[in-house]
């Protein structure tokens, strides 16, 4: 959870790899924690909705909290591409039942960790966005495009 925090995908992935790899020796409860962070590192970071359930599916029913639900359905909903769908409900959903929580340094460490959460999905959905913009940009025939600013009606439109 430290490097996934930090969003160090190197260290997070080795040090999951081996608490998974631990899996026989873990509590029923621990296990059910490994499987969460295997389904939200699948579906945050790998953007893979069907490995992130094949976590999921592991998990015994009724054994997350509510905060753990939210968290496990908002990186499901990145991973399906629901990008806005995501940032709202942790927004919304999320970080207002952190703040429901009594005051303690845990509840500030994790409000913390949920706005820095947000703040990487602000990133990453005004990167894709420049992609996705870009990308159009480049099937669009430069000529195409020259054509369109020196047609005769916007010539109009510039003699005005």
């Amino acid at each position: 959870m430290w490097a996934a925090e930090r969003q160090d995908i190197t260290c997070a992935t080795k040090f999951l790899e081996g608490a998974l790899e631990s899996l026989a020796y873990a509590t029923p409860r621990l296990r059910d924690q490994l499987f969460l962070e295997a389904a939200v590192f699948q579906a945050w970071f790998r953007d893979n909705p069907s490995k992130a359930l094949f976590w999921v599916y592991r998990i015994r029913n009724k054994k997350l909290s509510r905060l753990q639900k939210q968290r496990l359905d908002i990186a499901l909903l990145w991973a399906e591409g629901r990008l806005f769908d995501a940032w709202e409900k942790l927004g919304d959903g999320y970080m207002t039942e952190l703040r429901a929580l009594p005051a303690s340094p845990g509840r500030t460490l994790a409000e913390e960790s949920a706005a820095e959460w947000k703040r990487q999905m602000e990133s990453r959905m005004m990167t894709r966005a420049w992609r996705s913009m870009y990308s159009l940009s480049r099937q669009i025939e430069p000529s195409a495009l020259q054509a369109a600013f020196t047609s005769p009606q916007n010539q109009k439109i510039a003699s005005w």
